[in-house]
């Protein structure tokens, strides 16, 4: 199965993908403690631009997350996507 998603993203969005790094507001907590330092804005709207994209079950695209952003682990991917589940609601209420 190839992992490798093409995303089509408007200008300002792709910027942040760019800078793994960015962060335009502070992530929520996380399970009573703050978020782990390897989740990214740019990580999370990856997320979100793949979930609007309706083409990939959102449980398993850890391998998606480690495609696009390589300098994670695979368990860093996983709890990558696990945090993006649970903080949904808050980041987009």
């Amino acid at each position: 199965m190839n992992h490798k998603k093409k995303l089509h993203l408007k200008k300002e969005e792709a910027e942040i993908v760019q800078d793994s790094k960015a962060t335009r507001h502070p992530l929520p907590s996380w399970r009573g403690a703050p978020a782990p330092e390897y989740v990214s804005e740019a990580i999370l709207l990856f997320l979100d631009k793949t979930r609007e994209g309706g083409d990939v079950n959102m449980f398993g695209c850890g391998p998606l997350v480690q495609d696009n952003f390589p300098d994670l682990s695979s368990s860093e991917a996983r709890k990558c996507v696990t945090y993006w589940m649970e903080t949904l609601s808050v980041r987009h209420p």
